[in-house]
This record gives structure tokens, C-alpha cells and sequence, in this order.
């Protein structure tokens, strides 16, 4: 049981330091970039961020992982596409 604990630990430690030395400095640098853009008119420039990492994210573990690819195809640049489409406001 002590490892067990352990190993959670050391698990939640990596996921840990991924988010603080990935995650969390590729958001914020998408936060001041949107915030940046005024012509974007963006109401919350983290919770667009987070949408648009999630999407991808999301398109990835579907498409990869899942081996969605098969069933339920899309381009990745159709996915990309759109997803600047709506941050925009503009037609793809």
C-alpha cells in the first residue's frame, strides 16, 4: 500500500512540474497574444486560450490515441481552420 501511495505521488509530482513548466507558460504566452490583438475584441483572453489548447488537445486524443481517424475522420486543418474562424470572427 506504501508504494502504491508513493507511486501516486511521484505520478502527481510529474504532472506537476509538466503544468508549471509547460502548460502554464504556453497559456499564459497565448493569453498575451490574444489580449494583444484588440481587433480579436476577445472578452477573456485565458478562457479562449484554454478553448482553443483544448480543442487540439481534444482533435489529438480522438483522432490518435482513440484512432478516430478511422471513424469519425476530420482534417487537421479544417479543425484549424475553424477554430481561427471563431476566434476571429471572420469565415474560414
Amino acid at each position: 500500500m506504501n508504494f502504491k501511495r508513493r507511486k501516486l505521488g511521484t505520478e502527481a509530482e510529474l504532472a506537476n512540474a509538466y503544468i508549471r513548466s509547460v502548460v502554464k507558460p504556453f497559456i499564459r504566452s497565448l493569453v498575451k497574444y490574444l489580449a494583444s490583438q484588440k481587433q480579436l475584441k476577445t472578452l477573456d483572453p485565458e478562457a479562449t486560450a484554454r478553448i482553443f489548447i483544448g480543442s487540439l488537445v481534444y482533435y489529438f486524443l480522438v483522432q490518435e490515441v482513440l484512432h478516430g481517424k478511422e471513424s469519425l475522420p476530420m482534417k487537421r486543418d479544417r479543425l484549424i481552420d475553424s477554430l481561427i474562424s471563431l476566434i476571429t470572427c471572420k469565415e474560414a
